[in-house]
């Protein structure tokens, strides 16, 4: 009898648990939610910390998050629950432990960013999507081993500040280059990547992080400046969402001399300046080996039909560069 009572008790703990555990079913279905409030919650955390005030409407925030109203309203309670904000006035604001934990996920997204810069093959547009996924399932352990590997960095890839382990933030000052006017010289020291659509028009332009530029000509529409050896024109909207530390008057003729070495002829000179900081990781340290070392002379030694690629004599060696490896490597003409 006994038997016969544990034999379906077994067959009816395997029936619950296929229910339970199957693709579908109430277990898989629990853990989804959970973990899918705990994604939006976090986002919510990011969007709050990064407006006006660091506050903002239920409306406008279902609007930005594009949650149903009952679903913003369970994120909100839970939020509330764990003491990360409060509502004032029909604002929702962060507390002090909201903005601490708001900070802990823009560390990871950051840090996660530099990481895919200089230890992986992700193109630059594609780093902050990755970014936004992984920043929920990083921990501290993770980002320990991240921070062994690349260092402790203060910015990420594009310049924003990454915080540290007790939220503090280096934000360097700079202005919009929407907002210089001609004759300012200048170091792009942030690029701001949303709108994907904004971004990739200025990655297609290889405008990036660290590089020098001179404006040239600027008005309410447009903006022209000249950067490591070439001219750029941009719409007013796009140049928005690039900042730059202006140089003072006495340093600025200094730092306007580099052009890219994929801008040399066949025959002409020039003299090592640095690397760009938009060449990272295997491809950085690989220059570095063949010798493209500040201070070294290059010549154009030899040029395809189409001078694309080129072989640099340096140091005695001949190597040949295709111009997506030699325009991160800046110099100065010597004259022949």
């Amino acid at each position: 009898m006994w038997g016969l009572i544990l034999f379906l008790l077994g067959v009816l703990l395997c029936v619950l648990a296929y229910f339970a555990f199957r693709p579908l079913g109430w277990y898989t279905k629990w853990q989804q939610e959970s973990g899918g409030l705990k994604i939006i919650t976090e986002d919510i955390l990011k969007e709050v910390y990064s407006s006006p005030q660091q506050e903002v409407s239920f409306e406008c925030l279902q609007e930005r998050m594009a949650l149903s109203e009952k679903m913003l309203r369970k994120a909100l309670l839970k939020m509330q629950h764990q003491g990360w904000l409060r509502q004032e006035q029909q604002q929702i604001k962060l507390t002090a432990t909201g903005k601490q934990s708001a900070l802990e996920i823009i560390r990871a997204h950051r840090l996660y960013e530099h990481f895919l810069a200089e230890k992986t093959g992700y193109a630059p547009i594609q780093w902050h999507k990755q970014a936004e996924k992984m920043e929920h399932h990083l921990n501290e352990k993770q980002l320990s081993e991240i921070i062994r590997q690349v260092g402790n960095p203060r910015y990420d890839p594009h310049g924003d500040p990454i915080p540290t382990e007790v939220g503090k933030l280096y934000t360097p000052s700079g202005e919009k280059l929407s907002r210089l006017e001609k004759g300012i010289c200048g170091r792009i020291i942030h690029i701001e990547d949303e709108p994907t659509a904004i971004y990739r028009q200025i990655l297609d332009k290889d405008i990036h992080v660290g590089s020098i530029i001179r404006v040239l000509d600027a008005n309410t529409h447009s903006i022209t400046f000249y950067s490591e050896g070439e001219q750029f024109v941009l719409k007013a909207e796009v140049a928005q969402n690039i900042t730059v530390h202006i140089f003072d008057k006495e340093s600025k003729l200094e730092h306007t001399q580099g052009v890219r070495l994929s801008g040399l002829k066949l025959g002409e000179k020039g003299r090592i300046l640095s690397i760009s900081a938009e060449c990272r990781g295997a491809n950085r340290r690989r220059l570095l080996d063949l010798g493209f070392v500040k201070g070294s002379q290059v010549v154009v030694q030899m040029s395809s039909p189409l001078e694309n690629p080129k072989a640099y004599l340096i140091r005695n060696t001949l190597i040949a560069l295709r111009d997506d490896q030699a325009k991160h490597i800046l110099i100065e003409k010597i004259d022949t």
